[in-house]
């Protein structure tokens, strides 16, 4: 009796692990039938949960259940422990009724859905941003045109005789033209705030463009002064 109380070992938590673990990969092969084991291998897997709980565990039935584990461990690669787990649902233990609790898989995949549909809404919003900015910028590119045309028309009809209606509309057609670019240049500015995060771009204009810009801009003056 003594000798065999020396024989007995004490389970630790990890072993104790084990031997559950391997419960589950047996029953994994035995619902789904796609492996085949030994007999002798499903038998050692079975008692040891039975000496387990029986408390009737050596160091012999510790080496022989490790030695079958490794065979049932490599015929069901690449299934593993953890991927068993991941898929097979479980009860909830806190809930006051009976109530499923989702797999790791389940979470995993709701959660890929969820970072998905984040993703596609801020491309959604991001490539709306940018269509409203291209086309406030083609618009301020066509006004700009439009006002260099009209300028161009006007000069042209101050020089012909006896067209004060013909240059009074022209001047009202800049005038308007001149407001819609300016009211567009605004919302052109505050959508590149927008993307700078509100810092404001620094630029500069070149001498010659600089020249060109302030007899531009005194001929409109001198323009609407007419």
């Amino acid at each position: 009796m003594l000798i065999e109380d020396r024989s007995k070992l004490t389970l630790t938590p990890e072993m104790e692990k084990v031997i559950n673990d391997g419960q589950r990969l047996l029953t994994y092969i035995a619902r789904n039938g796609h492996v085949s084991i030994d007999e002798s291998v499903a038998q050692v897997i079975v008692k040891a949960k039975h000496k387990m709980q029986a408390g009737l565990w050596s160091a012999e039935d510790e080496t022989q259940f490790l030695m079958c584990y490794d065979q049932l461990a490599k015929s069901v690669h690449p299934v593993t422990v953890d991927s068993i787990h991941a898929i097979i649902p479980t009860i909830d233990p806190k809930s006051t009724k009976p109530q499923r609790k989702r797999t790791r898989a389940e979470q995993a995949v709701i959660w890929y859905r969820r970072g998905t549909m984040c993703a596609l809404i801020g491309l959604l919003m991001v490539q709306v941003c940018y269509l409203f900015g291209h086309a406030l910028n083609a618009n301020l590119l066509h006004l700009d045109e439009q006002k260099q045309q009209l300028k161009m028309e006007l000069s042209q009809a101050k020089q012909v005789a006896n067209r004060p209606d013909v240059v009074e509309r022209l001047a009202d057609k800049i005038a308007m033209t001149e407001q819609q670019f300016d009211a567009n240049y605004k919302l052109l500015a505050n959508w590149n705030r927008l993307w700078t995060l509100g810092v404001p771009l620094s630029h500069s204009i070149l001498p010659d463009d600089e020249d060109a810009f302030a007899t531009r801009d005194s001929g409109a003056s001198t323009t609407n002064r007419e």
